[in-house]
């Protein structure tokens, strides 16, 4: 039995840049933080077959991120989830399931490999490869880590109201966002600088032009996050 810690997120910028047509997906140009006191529990066992259980009945099913992750590395095992992270809560729960269960089956592939097939199940789950603080950019799937030093204490409070990631971008107006990438270049120069300050003076997410929000959103939100120096 194989036992992980699946980590939330926070972005502490992110800019949306406009819609691919074709696609369906949203450019973006974002940074991401992993949370480390707010995680799923995972227990992996080898199995016959492939299945999946957590604490929330409605995730038990093959559109489980994590069972997606597992069919994908062609694994046979038990994946055993209790989720502390609010669903649509705009933490990447279900993402970190789905790189957590690729790293722990995907032994022996290189990093390299690893993203690729993260980028297969979802444009989150790259981030959740790498950990850490992570630029990330196109529709989220290209991700660098950004070396920094500096211990983050990241404070959330959730919210009541979840909403899926497709309804959050359905209520933007794109000529409305994508004016902040310059705030976005500070934020990454000021985490390499190990400059506090300057991180959060230039906090800011492009969901929070969908409403009077006072606090930083993570993600398409409803979490917002407060950070302070760890």
């Amino acid at each position: 039995m194989v036992r992980l810690k699946s980590y939330a997120k926070v972005n502490l910028a992110l800019d949306i840049l406009g819609k691919d047509e074709k696609s369906g997906y949203h450019f973006v140009d974002t940074v991401i933080c992993e949370v480390m006191d707010l995680y799923d529990e995972i227990e992996i066992t080898p199995s016959g077959k492939l299945t999946v259980e957590t604490d929330i009945e409605s995730l038990n099913n093959e559109d489980n991120l994590a069972y997606k992750a597992a069919k994908l590395i062609g694994a046979k095992a038990h994946i055993k989830i209790k989720k502390n992270i609010p669903l649509r809560s705009g933490l990447g729960g279900g993402s970190s399931n789905a790189a957590s269960v690729l790293k722990a089956l995907g032994v022996g592939k290189s990093e390299e490999e690893l993203l690729k097939l993260a980028s297969k199940l979802g444009m989150d789950v790259p981030i959740f490869i790498l950990g850490g603080v992570c630029h990330a950019t196109h529709y989220g799937e290209s991700v660098e880590r950004i070396k920094t030093d500096l211990e983050l204490s990241i404070k959330i409070t959730l919210q009541s109201r979840p909403q899926t990631t497709r309804d959050a971008y359905a209520k933007v107006d794109l000529s409305k966002v994508g004016k902040d990438r310059p705030k976005t270049a500070a934020l990454i120069k000021a985490l390499k600088e190990n400059n506090l300050e300057g991180v959060i003076k230039n906090l800011h997410n492009d969901f929070e032009t969908t409403s009077a929000c006072l606090h930083h959103l993570s993600g398409s939100g409803p979490s917002y996050f407060e950070l302070t120096q760890g």
